[in-house]
């Protein structure tokens, strides 16, 4: 895998993954301060930071770090600029390609919100193309310049569809009810949790909309589902269809649970002052114990 698996970037040592650290903690805090606001921005960042796989992953991976980071930059792209789609078109070409095959979900998402952007001097159909435009010319220099796919590709349907989505919640889970171990009470905490979260993002989105200004913009909300189902759709295509193929891990999987960080920040930023007394008090402590549980976990 060129520029990640090589005796070069070996030898850079922890240097890679603690770039790729920073990246993604400040691009996060600049999404998120822009969308809601300096104090939840940095208060999304320490949760990010303190996510129970993020450290471990920097610490041991070459490869999942680089990955995360394209993908938040991915959502900046999207976000800053909706209509050049060449732009985070050539963001996802190139995290397919040359990051990890595990991102093929980059490309999804940037095909989707291409088509997702309202017609404005230049129709959907030729956005969509622009957007695929860079992965054609990635496509090509690969050819002489390799890339991150194992040769040769192999394509065969695997099956094991609950294997994959089991996979994928594993990851999530475990960042979101840290140091739970038992069985039954971490499985009621995770369905409860995920319950929450769901209403949160959804009274956030309509909230967004309620009060859209230049400072809280509409397409926050729609950028974070599409790529973060894209990239659902990506990790089912990556391991039921091409042979070989591992499972999601942390590396692959740790992204969802980022964006779901950033969304869940945002969204308590918009409704916070609709709270009464106790409902912030609530989701203060619930903040604080995770937080322990995070670090103690």
């Amino acid at each position: 895998m060129p520029g990640l698996a090589i005796e070069a970037s070996s030898a850079l040592g922890p240097l890679l993954p603690a770039l790729s650290a920073g990246a993604t903690i400040a691009i996060a805090l600049v999404i998120v301060d822009v969308v809601g606001g300096p104090v939840v921005a940095v208060l999304a960042a320490i949760c990010v930071l303190l996510l129970p796989d993020f450290l471990p992953l920097h610490r041991t991976s070459l490869l999942g770090p680089p990955l995360l980071t394209m993908t938040v930059v991915m959502l900046g792209v999207m976000l800053a600029a909706p209509r050049f789609s060449i732009a985070y078109g050539a963001v996802a070409a190139v995290g397919v390609l040359w990051v990890s095959p595990s991102a093929i979900g980059l490309v999804v998402a940037a095909l989707a919100w291409a088509l997702w952007q309202p017609p404005n001097g230049r129709g959907r159909a030729q956005r969509a193309w622009l957007a695929l435009l860079p992965l054609a010319v990635t496509l090509a220099a690969a050819t002489a310049l390799g890339s991150a796919w194992v040769q040769p590709v192999q394509f065969g349907w695997r099956g094991g569809v609950d294997s994959v989505l089991g996979a994928i919640g594993g990851v999530l889970s475990a960042q979101q009810v840290p140091a739970i171990e038992a069985g039954a009470l971490r499985w009621f905490v995770v369905a409860d949790t995920t319950l929450v979260f769901l209403a949160l993002l959804a009274l956030g989105w309509r909230r967004a909309i309620a009060t859209s200004s230049p400072e809280r913009p509409r397409r926050f909300y729609p950028a974070i589902a599409i790529l973060s189902a894209s990239l659902v759709v990506g990790l089912l295509v990556h391991s039921l269809l091409v042979v070989g193929a591992p499972l999601p891990g942390v590396e692959a999987a740790l992204s969802l649970a980022v964006l779901a960080t950033l969304a869940v920040a945002v969204s308590v930023s918009l409704l916070w002052s609709r709270w009464r007394w106790w409902g912030k008090g609530i989701a203060v402590l619930l903040l604080a114990g995770w937080m322990v549980a995070a670090v103690v976990g």
